[in-house]
């Protein structure tokens, strides 16, 4: 399918052919992330409104943050690819790493307000309405998350977007958290135990570590944190190569 999207909207193009084509599939992850979490946010919030069930909202509202990470990482690509101008000699690269800050915030703000909510069911107490439908609505999702994890990893490797591997470790971990959330249906549906509020607070704290990973890895970029081994390496065999140069530091 990733292959088949790339196809369809970029043609063979390899992202190393210039910055535009990189910047085409920066737009294509965040232009399929908005499709794809807006359609599961729909759902699950239905799903959640008909259940009463905080844990299944929690899940809705995470992939609405999706939705917010995935908007704000096009415009990440979409700014980073403005040219250099006598305000910024350097051009506006940096912008990608401050779109990945901003999407961590969203993040961290999503899940205290989730992890809120989630407190005050467990305070209130009570059980949520199950109905086997929900069942395949959570198990499509997980499927459908999962998918979203390889693709955004596959064109992060391609184009060598931190901001996008950021989104792959995300769908992971919405992967996680659905699966917390359909085996907390099934405990209730089955066995009426009620613990709703307890994954719903789980969940929400999923999201808020996950929202200060991304806030540290995109910190760590935008205060010019050192290149790995390998691209040092690669750098040095590429100088190297000219007899004109005996050493670099």
């Amino acid at each position: 399918m990733t292959k088949l999207l790339i196809k369809m909207f970029l043609g063979d193009k390899s992202p190393a052919a210039s910055p535009s084509v990189r910047r085409a599939y920066g737009k294509l992850a965040g232009a399929v992330g908005i499709f794809m979490n807006f359609l599961l946010f729909s759902v699950k919030l239905l799903a959640g409104i008909i259940s009463g069930s905080v844990s299944i909202l929690a899940d809705a509202f995470n992939n609405l943050s999706d939705i917010g990470s995935s908007a704000v990482s096009l415009l990440g690509f979409k700014l980073a690819g403005k040219p250099a101008d006598p305000e910024h000699p350097y051009g506006h690269g940096r912008m990608e790493y401050m779109a990945g800050f901003i999407v961590a915030v969203l993040i961290i703000l999503v899940g205290f307000e989730l992890l809120r909510s989630s407190v005050g069911k467990i305070i209130a107490g009570g059980g949520s309405s199950v109905s086997p439908w929900m069942f395949a609505v959570l198990f499509v999702s997980a499927l459908l998350k999962l998918w979203l994890f390889f693709f955004n990893r596959s064109l992060s490797k391609k184009i060598g977007a931190g901001l996008l591997m950021a989104a792959a470790r995300d769908s992971m971990g919405d992967v996680l958290a659905t699966s917390a959330v359909l085996a907390c249906a099934g405990a209730e549906y089955f066995w009426s135990i009620h613990i709703d509020g307890y994954i719903g607070a789980l969940v929400a704290l999923f999201i808020v570590y996950s929202g200060f990973d991304t806030a540290r890895d995109t910190v760590d970029q935008l205060l010019g944190k050192a290149p790995g081994d390998e691209i040092v390496g690669k750098l040095r065999a590429l100088v190297l190569k000219y007899e004109e140069f005996s050493g670099l530091h």
